[in-house]
């Protein structure tokens, strides 16, 4: 297995599967939240948080890889970690848009 970054295993072949199935997802599912795991398109979820909850229960570390369809786009590999927060934490990442 290839590795990214370090530690982090390479999610090339669930990359390739979202780019094959790019068209019909955003046709049908524009800004839902998918699921991949290798060559399969496991699931669909309204929010991130729902879909890294069942990725982590369901493949554990992964490599998995959990993407927002559409135009703008936030990825999220298995290498990111969500822990159980109270129901009032949002588990949103932090990170900075447009910013270099």
């Amino acid at each position: 297995m290839s590795k990214v970054s370090g530690s982090s295993p390479s999610i090339a072949c669930e990359s390739a599967t979202y780019e094959r199935l790019r068209e019909e997802l955003e046709k049908h599912h524009l800004y839902e939240w998918v699921v991949i795991k290798e060559d399969q398109l496991v699931s669909l979820f309204s929010s991130v948080v729902n879909a890294a909850v069942f990725a982590s229960e369901q493949f554990g570390n992964g490599p998995y890889l959990i993407r927002q369809v559409g135009p703008i786009t936030r990825t999220f590999s298995s290498a990111v970690r969500f822990s159980s927060a109270p129901k009032s934490v949002c588990a949103t990442p932090h990170y900075r848009r447009g910013r270099v």
